[in-house]
């Protein structure tokens, strides 16, 4: 008797946990789902954005995005025309679209007390490079914590502070610093002409080898480490306008380097600055600045063959 009790209970319990998690626990998700998406100032995604343009107390700036692009998914069109830091701009789009808000007045009269006459920033975003929307940002609240934000010419909402410090970022925060963007794996050839001479080494399916000046195995690893290095490598400061001129002014290349990715290449000359003896400037392409780096970043990817060179072991 007592196991036919215990045997019922057990069947009333797990019926309730199915119910709870195939009928109550859908259902709250769901809940939670739609007020998160009735509380939200915009309805696009991220890769429905083509253009993004923000007007404030610097000016204005236009970022583009080409979805899926394995170099530059963002570019800024405007102040100038240069690669976007793609996870800064993606990073902001992705604040746009992720926007909630309190309503706080539906039709407003006076735009002056939210601080949106005008308003400190407007942001124009581009959906399928056809349709627009609008959102401009005015006055911190009384906590300071939260802005008041502007759809279109519609409601005044209240949101996070955060948009408005993401809009302000200057148009060096904005851009791309490093010269190269590459996959590190997939890198299959790299020539380097200094002065001195040219070394070029070829990765095969057993590692890395120097095809000229001699043809040797090299050091994988220290290879790996220099790719690392040029990875890593970041411009201080952009030079945007008269390029041409501006190379023309810079003198023979102290080194000239080309990688081989996926039967494409990626090059870049550098050139030692005239003016200051601790600066070099490099050049990737025509649409991309002429970036000015440190002497001594430079070093550690100005390296001499023997760096790459399969190190012999010492006999014991």
């Amino acid at each position: 008797m007592r196991f036919k009790s215990t045997l019922i209970l057990m069947v009333i319990f797990l019926g309730l946990a199915l119910y709870l998690h195939f009928v109550e626990f859908p259902k709250e998700a769901e809940r939670e789902e739609a007020e998160q998406k009735a509380g939200r100032l915009f309805s696009f995604t991220v890769p429905d954005v083509t253009a993004l343009g923000i007007k404030g107390p610097r000016g204005i700036m236009t970022l583009e995005q080409s979805v899926g692009h394995p170099d530059v998914p963002w570019r800024i069109v405007s102040p100038v025309e240069t690669p976007a830091n793609g996870f800064t701009a993606g990073s902001f789009a992705t604040q746009l679209e992720q926007l909630t808000g309190r309503l706080v007045e539906e039709h407003p009269s006076d735009l002056k007390s939210f601080g949106l006459e005008p308003p400190s920033y407007t942001i124009q975003i581009t959906l399928h490079q056809t349709d627009n929307e609008l959102l401009e940002i005015g006055d911190t609240n009384l906590t300071g914590n939260d802005i008041f934000v502007r759809k279109g010419v519609g409601p005044i909402y209240l949101v996070s502070g955060d948009i408005k410090q993401a809009a302000g970022r200057t148009l060096k925060e904005w851009r791309r610093k490093e010269l190269f963007l590459f996959d590190q794996e997939a890198v299959e050839g790299i020539m380097l002409r200094a002065p001195d001479g040219t070394v070029s080494m070829e990765k095969g399916a057993k590692g890395w080898t120097i095809t000229s000046p001699i043809s040797e195995s090299a050091d994988s690893t220290a290879i790996e480490a220099w790719l690392g290095n040029l990875l890593s490598l970041e411009g201080d400061v952009f030079i945007d306008d008269r390029k041409e001129e501006a190379i023309k002014g810079l003198g023979a290349p102290i080194l000239t380097m080309e990688l081989k990715i996926n039967q494409m290449t990626k090059g870049a000359t550098f050139y030692q600055d005239k003016g200051r003896a601790d600066l070099v400037a490099g050049v990737t392409d025509p649409k991309s600045p002429i970036y000015t780096i440190s002497k001594g970043v430079f070093q550690k990817i100005n390296s001499p063959v023997s760096l790459f060179q399969k190190k012999k072991e010492t006999p014991q």
